[in-house]
């Protein structure tokens, strides 16, 4: 009773006198700030022009309808304190757990700066067990912080309070060796996601951060450094392009997550699987990818339904078509789009698999792969030549270069089959949007230097052996010089450069002296 008694106390001196939240089972449906609430969750409005029409019968810069926006999100901000996050595969435990000990942690605080000790002290204790069964250190100092302060000014409390600052200094210790580690894996990622970097620099740097992660791990107890740790690895690898060591790298972390199964949830799981599948499509190793998905499916693994099962399906059917598997290419197509879920995929996704099709559809036109037709072409995605070729080239998107290379090169292809050689010099005059006067050892190498080499072959007028001889330097560095496709648009391949050039250069050969 005590304990209810001082809360209530506590509780009727501070707390607000009106806490405004949002619960849509309780309001009052004919509200405003339900009609609002409503329109927006099932998205009756996609803008502050529709919303303000419907509820007002105003503009958007009205007063009332100011004043409601902000009373509303001030209510949904308000119900962000009472947010339950439940079990499941997007969130692991260790998180959970972390969201609960920051809640205990904020109530302890509460009463401790409210001078509750009696009732803050047992708290804070529950908190920091909690908070020290799973490691969560930057919870420990501040629970540990506030046990030393309070030990402090008691007078028989000097034996606590040294124990506290001894746990204090070790933890600090070990929070600012997990912050340094978290430090290296955020600088080396972000450099390499750019795409712009010095290579050298990058690999010696990765190397000491390594190196330096490597002793942290060994001389601190933390699953946060030793996480960090492994994952510095896996990208120093990744940047290496040093795909055996790579696939060792995440074969380590997946074993790691699978000790540590509180740290386990479906968004680390998913990323290793899109790194191990990029890994296999630069080996070209259709055989592990294969494997993968016979995995993936039997017994299924992720529904059909799902936005991630269709990018996973997007790394099989490019490991297909770089190992030239074109029928095999054709029939993980079929398996997408027969999906009744493939029409509710966005636009951009649509698109994608539509310049696939045009390149399975090549292949079946002009190597006379006739099993591939029935498995491209259906009353869903049937793919007209002529459609495809009469519509308008995109205008050039930095995000989205790779794709839209692909996609005139594609149509360049089929130019190429039917010898149209003034649309050719159409593709290629396209082409040159997408490239720079020189081409430059950076991210995008492999494009240029195949935008340049099909630009010597409209200079040389389509003759074979000059276009062979000028283009040999650059056929060869197209060659030596790996993709660094890492998924989404900029860098995609739909098929390496190098196999396209040299369908090219045996077209023009069979051209001029076939």
């Amino acid at each position: 009773m005590e304990t209810l008694q001082e809360l209530v106390n506590l509780v009727m001196q501070k707390r607000v006198k009106k806490v405004e939240l949002f619960d849509e089972n309780s309001r009052n449906k004919a509200s405003n700030y339900f009609k609002l609430f409503d329109g927006i969750h099932n998205k009756y409005y996609q803008n502050d022009q529709e919303a303000s029409l419907d509820i007002y019968q105003c503009e958007p810069t009205e007063k009332k309808y100011l004043i409601l926006k902000t009373r509303l999100k001030k209510k949904l901000l308000n119900t962000l304190f009472f947010i339950d996050i439940q079990k499941n595969g997007d969130v692991s435990d260790f998180e959970i757990a972390w969201q609960d000990t920051f809640q205990l942690l904020y109530q302890a605080k509460v009463l401790y700066l409210s001078n509750s000790f009696r009732l803050a002290i047992p708290y804070l204790e529950k908190t920091l067990q909690k908070a020290q069964k799973y490691a969560i250190t930057s919870i420990e100092i501040e629970c540990i912080n506030l046990l030393r302060d309070y030990y402090s000014q008691q007078e028989s409390g000097y034996k606590n309070f040294l124990s506290y600052q001894e746990i204090s200094i070790q933890l600090e210790n070990r929070f600012f060796a997990e912050q340094t580690t978290e430090r290296y894996l955020q600088e080396l990622n972000i450099q390499f996601i750019r795409k712009k970097y010095d290579e050298e620099s990058l690999i010696q740097k990765a190397s000491e951060y390594l190196k330096k992660s490597q002793e942290l791990n060994t001389q601190y107890d933390s699953y946060r450094i030793q996480y960090n740790f492994l994952r510095i690895k896996t990208l120093y690898h990744q940047i290496q392009e040093d795909y055996d060591n790579l696939l060792k790298s995440i074969k380590e972390q997946e074993m790691y997550l699978q000790k540590n199964p509180q740290l386990i949830s479906s968004k680390k799981v998913e990323a290793l699987q899109f790194l191990n599948l990029n890994t296999f499509l630069h080996q070209k190793n259709i055989k592990s990818t294969n494997a993968f998905f016979e995995k993936l499916e039997q017994p299924k693994i992720h529904s059909n339904d799902s936005s991630y099962w269709y990018e996973l399906q997007e790394y099989h059917l490019l490991t297909c078509l770089h190992t030239q598997n074109f029928i095999e290419a054709a029939q993980v197509f079929q398996k997408v789009i027969s999906q009744n879920s493939f029409r509710y995929q966005s636009s951009e996704k649509h698109k994608r698999w539509y310049i696939y099709q045009a390149y399975l559809h090549f292949f079946y036109k002009s190597l006379r792969i006739r099993e591939i037709r029935p498995l491209i072409q259906n009353s869903k995605v049937n793919f007209r030549l002529s459609e495809f070729i009469e519509q308008t080239q995109p205008s050039p998107n930095k995000s989205k270069i790779g794709l839209q290379v692909s996609y005139i090169t594609a149509k360049l292809l089929f130019f190429l089959d039917k010898l149209d050689l003034p649309s050719m010099r159409d593709m290629v005059r396209d082409l040159q949007a997408y490239t720079r006067r020189y081409p430059q050892k950076d991210m995008h190498y492999r494009r240029e230097i195949f935008i340049h080499m099909l630009q010597v072959m409209v200079d040389e007028d389509f003759k074979f052996y000059p276009t062979r001889q000028l283009t040999e330097k650059y056929s060869h560095e197209l060659y030596n010089t790996n993709s660094r496709y890492q998924g989404g648009d900029d860098l995609l391949e739909v098929l390496p450069y190098e196999v396209i050039w040299q369908i090219i250069l045996e077209k023009l050969k069979d051209y001029r002296y076939g």
